[in-house]
């Protein structure tokens, strides 16, 4: 015997006794109810696909959170670096023609930025130091000598004036136990660009009088800030008039006198020492930049340097150690 197969539909129970029957009645019974299927099988698949599409911002922005994170750490610690770093380089201050220069390799051509330094342990020869024709602030006969190398527009200067040697003229040269002897060593180079009008300037108020000299550097680190390349020269003169020196004289010095020559003696003067000095940038020859100093007791061959604006406990260290020598 013969079996036939039946074909049942799914959606009514219905038997056939063909394939072909089957397909048939689905299509004129329950075509819409397919398509309604197939429909709702699309949307589910939409929508599953557009929880996906919105599930995958949510995991990139959960994975942004720590990038943001690793990124800011990297930031505090560069800012963390570079203010220890800027600590460092202000500490007690030295503005320096040419970092590491040793043996006279400190030419104007090699500037730098501003650093800390310290004092050295070094001692310096001083046989070629000359004296005698500067400003200087107190007794002739006083124990101890201070020799400051300087910028008028030299930051570092204007701290250590302000700050340890206003302590110095107060304990030590008002007292008579020191003199200090200014000399000219302006940076340019630096950007310093009223260095050296005002060191020429200067110059000839010291020739005019020696105590009106002294009067109008005060007034000029005092003033730092206002002074340009515009107006140093007359307010310089202004500043030594209201001391009582001549405008006139000031002036004709300027113009017939080569005040400069005197201020670039200076100069080459503080870098003809062969001693080397500790700054942050390294080993460098005495003096390479500001301030500068070196003090010494009477009838010293030599002297203990200074870089930097020490405070004043560093410089009164070294007055009494020669006082007491």
């Amino acid at each position: 015997m013969i079996m036939s197969d039946n074909y049942t539909c799914d959606n009514c129970g219905e038997e056939f006794d063909s394939e072909r029957g089957l397909h048939i009645h689905i299509g004129q019974v329950h075509g819409d109810d397919e398509k309604q299927e197939s429909n709702n099988e699309s949307e589910e698949v939409e929508e599953a696909s557009e929880e996906s599409n919105r599930d995958f911002p949510i995991d990139e922005r959960r994975l942004q959170i720590p990038v943001e994170l690793a990124l800011f750490s990297v930031f505090v610690l560069g800012v963390a670096v570079g203010l220890s770093t800027g600590l460092l380089a202000a500490g007690s201050g030295l503005s320096l023609d040419a970092p590491g220069a040793i043996n006279g390799d400190n030419g104007d051509s090699s500037p730098s930025g501003d650093g800390s330094s310290s004092g050295s342990s070094e001692t310096v020869d001083l046989s070629n130091l000359e004296t005698k024709g500067e400003p200087v602030l107190g007794e002739e006969d006083a124990p101890v000598t201070m020799v400051v190398y300087e910028d008028f527009q030299c930051p570092f200067c204007q701290r250590f004036e302000t700050g340890a040697m206003a302590k110095v003229n107060a304990e030590y040269v008002e007292s008579g136990q020191v003199k200090v002897i200014w000399k000219d060593f302006p940076l340019p180079s630096l950007g310093h660009d009223w260095a050296e009008p005002s060191a020429e300037t200067m110059e000839c108020v010291y020739r005019q009088d020696n105590d009106a000299f002294w009067s109008v550097k005060e007034l000029i680190f005092q003033n730092q800030d206002s002074i340009s390349t515009d107006n140093v020269q007359d307010q310089i003169i202004s500043w030594a008039s209201d001391e009582g020196v001549s405008e006139d004289a000031v002036r004709t010095c300027l113009e017939n006198e080569s005040p400069m020559d005197e201020v670039n003696g200076d100069k080459a003067e503080g870098r003809n020492f062969d001693t080397v000095v500790q700054t942050p940038q390294g080993p460098s020859q005495f003096v390479s930049g500001t301030p500068s100093s070196v003090i010494y007791g009477e009838g010293d061959e030599t002297g203990e340097p200074l870089v930097g604006a020490q405070p004043f406990s560093a410089v009164q260290s070294v007055i009494e150690s020669k006082l007491n020598s």
